[in-house]
């Protein structure tokens, strides 16, 4: 256990908590627990709001990406009884 990194919402406001008490996740380490797919190139679009009588211009770009645990052996969920 030396050396885990932990994370934890036990400090965050009662609507905003995912865990409930005494759950514990341990995943391993990123290499050998899944990847990030894209399933699309990136595609941008230059944005310019002056015809509409606002100074605003930038990009707006969009993907399409997703994400793979492809070995379910990277994880182990554990509750306090």
């Amino acid at each position: 256990m030396y050396g885990v990194t932990i994370f934890t919402d036990n400090f965050r406001q009662a609507n905003l908590k995912v865990l409930e008490p005494g759950d514990v996740y341990v995943v391993g380490a990123p290499i050998n627990l899944g990847v990030l797919s894209l399933r699309g190139a990136m595609t941008a679009e230059p944005i310019n709001k002056f015809a509409e009588g606002e100074p605003k211009r930038g990009w707006f770009l969009d993907e399409i990406i997703s994400l793979v645990v492809g070995n379910a052996l990277a994880i182990a969920k554990g509750h306090k009884i």
